[in-house]
Protein backbone atom coordinates (compact mmCIF):
# COMPACT_ATOMS: atom_id res chain seq x y z
CA UNK A 1 0.00 0.00 0.00
CA UNK A 2 1.07 3.55 -0.69
CA UNK A 3 0.96 4.55 2.99
CA UNK A 4 3.32 1.67 3.79
CA UNK A 5 5.89 2.89 1.25
CA UNK A 6 5.80 6.45 2.59
CA UNK A 7 7.26 5.20 5.90
CA UNK A 8 10.60 4.53 4.18
CA UNK A 9 10.90 7.73 2.08
CA UNK A 10 12.92 9.91 4.51
CA UNK A 11 15.56 7.24 5.18
CA UNK A 12 15.81 6.28 1.49
CA UNK A 13 16.11 9.94 0.44
CA UNK A 14 18.88 10.61 2.98
CA UNK A 15 20.73 7.48 1.92
CA UNK A 16 20.55 8.54 -1.75
CA UNK A 17 21.71 12.10 -0.97
CA UNK A 18 24.58 10.71 1.07
CA UNK A 19 25.67 8.40 -1.75
CA UNK A 20 25.82 11.40 -4.09
CA UNK A 21 28.22 13.09 -1.65
CA UNK A 22 30.64 10.17 -2.01
CA UNK A 23 31.36 11.34 -5.59
CA UNK A 24 32.36 14.90 -4.61
CA UNK A 25 33.88 14.59 -1.12
CA UNK A 26 36.69 12.73 0.54
CA UNK A 27 35.72 9.50 2.36
CA UNK A 28 36.30 11.04 5.82
CA UNK A 29 33.91 13.89 5.01
CA UNK A 30 30.88 11.72 4.25
CA UNK A 31 28.52 10.27 6.83
CA UNK A 32 28.34 6.48 7.15
CA UNK A 33 25.42 4.33 8.31
CA UNK A 34 25.31 3.14 11.91
CA UNK A 35 26.08 -0.50 12.60
CA UNK A 36 23.07 -2.24 14.11
CA UNK A 37 24.24 -4.97 16.49
CA UNK A 38 21.38 -7.09 17.80
CA UNK A 39 22.03 -9.70 20.49
CA UNK A 40 25.72 -9.62 19.51
CA UNK A 41 25.01 -10.15 15.79
CA UNK A 42 26.39 -7.34 13.59
CA UNK A 43 25.37 -8.90 10.26
CA UNK A 44 22.34 -7.80 8.27
CA UNK A 45 20.67 -11.16 8.83
CA UNK A 46 17.12 -11.48 10.11
CA UNK A 47 17.07 -12.76 13.69
CA UNK A 48 14.71 -15.76 13.91
CA UNK A 49 13.51 -16.59 17.43
CA UNK A 50 11.32 -19.41 18.64
CA UNK A 51 9.82 -19.14 22.09
CA UNK A 52 7.10 -20.57 24.28
CA UNK A 53 3.90 -18.58 24.80
CA UNK A 54 4.35 -16.29 27.80
CA UNK A 55 8.15 -16.45 27.54
CA UNK A 56 10.04 -13.16 27.81
CA UNK A 57 12.49 -12.53 24.97
CA UNK A 58 15.42 -10.17 25.52
CA UNK A 59 16.55 -8.03 22.59
CA UNK A 60 19.77 -6.08 23.08
CA UNK A 61 21.02 -3.48 20.59
CA UNK A 62 23.31 -1.72 23.08
CA UNK A 63 26.39 -2.88 21.13
CA UNK A 64 25.34 -0.84 18.10
CA UNK A 65 27.75 1.90 17.05
CA UNK A 66 28.41 4.55 14.47
CA UNK A 67 31.65 4.57 12.43
CA UNK A 68 31.70 8.39 12.56
CA UNK A 69 31.09 8.56 16.31
CA UNK A 70 27.61 10.06 15.79
CA UNK A 71 24.95 9.76 18.48
CA UNK A 72 22.33 7.07 17.88
CA UNK A 73 18.56 7.05 18.27
CA UNK A 74 16.72 3.73 18.57
CA UNK A 75 13.18 3.06 17.40
CA UNK A 76 11.52 -0.35 17.74
CA UNK A 77 8.21 -1.05 16.05
CA UNK A 78 6.06 -3.94 15.04
CA UNK A 79 5.99 -4.47 11.28
CA UNK A 80 2.31 -5.37 11.14
CA UNK A 81 2.26 -5.40 7.32
CA UNK A 82 4.70 -8.33 7.30
CA UNK A 83 3.59 -10.48 10.23
CA UNK A 84 0.62 -12.80 10.65
CA UNK A 85 -0.26 -12.30 14.34
CA UNK A 86 -3.63 -10.55 14.66
CA UNK A 87 -3.43 -9.64 18.36
CA UNK A 88 -1.79 -6.73 20.13
CA UNK A 89 1.84 -6.63 21.21
CA UNK A 90 3.20 -3.97 23.53
CA UNK A 91 6.67 -2.51 23.10
CA UNK A 92 7.22 -0.88 26.46
CA UNK A 93 10.22 1.29 25.54
CA UNK A 94 10.32 1.87 21.75
CA UNK A 95 13.26 4.31 22.09
CA UNK A 96 15.38 2.02 24.26
CA UNK A 97 18.36 0.01 23.06
CA UNK A 98 17.11 -3.03 25.03
CA UNK A 99 13.69 -4.64 24.95
CA UNK A 100 11.84 -7.29 26.90
CA UNK A 101 9.08 -8.77 24.73
CA UNK A 102 6.54 -11.19 26.17
CA UNK A 103 5.43 -13.78 23.63
CA UNK A 104 1.62 -13.66 23.43
CA UNK A 105 -0.20 -16.70 24.79
CA UNK A 106 -2.28 -16.90 21.60
CA UNK A 107 0.59 -16.68 19.08
CA UNK A 108 -0.18 -20.18 17.78
CA UNK A 109 1.15 -20.69 14.24
CA UNK A 110 1.43 -16.95 13.62
CA UNK A 111 4.60 -14.87 13.62
CA UNK A 112 5.51 -11.40 14.80
CA UNK A 113 7.93 -9.15 12.92
CA UNK A 114 9.72 -6.48 14.93
CA UNK A 115 11.95 -3.88 13.34
CA UNK A 116 14.75 -1.95 14.94
CA UNK A 117 15.60 1.34 13.26
CA UNK A 118 18.82 3.00 14.37
CA UNK A 119 19.36 6.57 13.17
CA UNK A 120 22.52 8.64 13.58
CA UNK A 121 22.66 12.42 13.99
CA UNK A 122 25.04 12.94 11.07
CA UNK A 123 24.36 15.11 8.04
CA UNK A 124 22.33 13.71 6.40
CA UNK A 125 20.89 11.44 9.08
CA UNK A 126 21.31 7.81 8.10
CA UNK A 127 19.45 4.74 9.33
CA UNK A 128 20.16 1.04 9.65
CA UNK A 129 17.58 -1.66 10.26
CA UNK A 130 17.33 -5.11 11.83
CA UNK A 131 14.36 -7.46 11.74
CA UNK A 132 13.36 -9.99 14.38
CA UNK A 133 10.79 -12.68 13.59
CA UNK A 134 9.22 -14.38 16.59
CA UNK A 135 7.45 -17.72 16.25
CA UNK A 136 6.05 -20.12 18.84
CA UNK A 137 8.00 -23.29 19.53
CA UNK A 138 6.27 -26.26 17.95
Amino acid sequence: ARSELIRWVPAATNSFMNRLLWSVKEPGEVNREPVAVLNGDSSNSIIMLQADPGEVISLDASGSWDPDGDNLDFHWFRYVEADTYTGDLAISDPAGNRQQITVPDDLGNSNIHLLLEITDDGDPQLASYRRVIIEAKQ
